[in-house]
């Protein structure tokens, strides 16, 4: 597998590496989808926080890629403010 990392090509076979890879610079906004989000455990532990229904639901998985976070948190009357705020938190503490 290989990765963009600051301009340059890197292989790497550690998930580790491939993680750290994906979160470094994302800013989670209401366009970031839940696809993107599932990728990262620390996001996922805040989504679960704030009772996201779609990560249980079978139908879901089929719209992961156009799923976005601010549709979702209209459409469930969920907070979106802080949780987008809290998502950006966890992933800035990952990337340090």
């Amino acid at each position: 597998m290989h990765i963009l990392l600051g301009g340059e090509y890197k292989a790497s076979t550690t998930w580790r590496i491939c993680r750290w890879a994906v979160i470094v610079g994302m800013e989670v906004t209401e366009d970031t989808t839940l696809g993107e989000l599932l990728k990262h455990p620390e996001a996922v532990k805040v989504l679960i926080k704030y009772r996201v229904p779609c990560l249980g639901c079978p139908l879901a998985r089929f719209e992961l890629g156009r799923l976005k976070i601010g549709d979702i948190a209209k459409f469930y009357g969920l907070d979106l403010e802080n949780l987008l705020r809290e998502l950006n938190e966890v992933l800035k503490e990952v990337e340090r």
